[in-house]
């Protein structure tokens, strides 16, 4: 972490303090995470991926890179809506554009997508 094991006890102190709750307790010369601190471990992480999309907005602009996804009319009705929070959970820094056409239609895109390119 690059930070001196005081650094790191007083952060945690301060981290604690502003809880109002124990989140670590010493074991030897250890340390566990005790249930308050296992309850806050989903709070720390949403905390963290926040941050981490704040800055690679604030680096790459408001930009968001964009997957295109083609499905078939019984995917977009039953895959899809599932899929498609997950995705963008895993991949917030995408942003997803949905086709929903019948396999023919689909396949005529892609087709016209590659003549374009070349």
């Amino acid at each position: 972490m690059f930070l001196s094991q005081p650094t790191v006890s007083a952060r945690i102190k301060t981290l604690e303090s502003e809880l109002d709750s124990v989140l670590f307790e010493r074991q030897g010369r250890g340390i566990i995470l005790t249930e308050k601190g296992k309850a806050f471990i989903p709070f720390a992480d949403q905390i963290i991926r926040t941050f981490q999309q704040g800055k690679k907005q604030l680096k790459t602009g408001s930009e968001l890179e964009e997957i295109k996804i083609g499905a078939n009319i019984i995917t977009s009705q039953y895959f899809i809506p599932f899929a498609l929070p997950l995705w963008k959970m895993e991949n917030p820094n995408l942003r997803f554009k949905f086709i929903s056409a019948t396999n023919d239609a689909l396949m005529d895109k892609l087709l016209q997508k590659q003549r374009r390119e070349t």
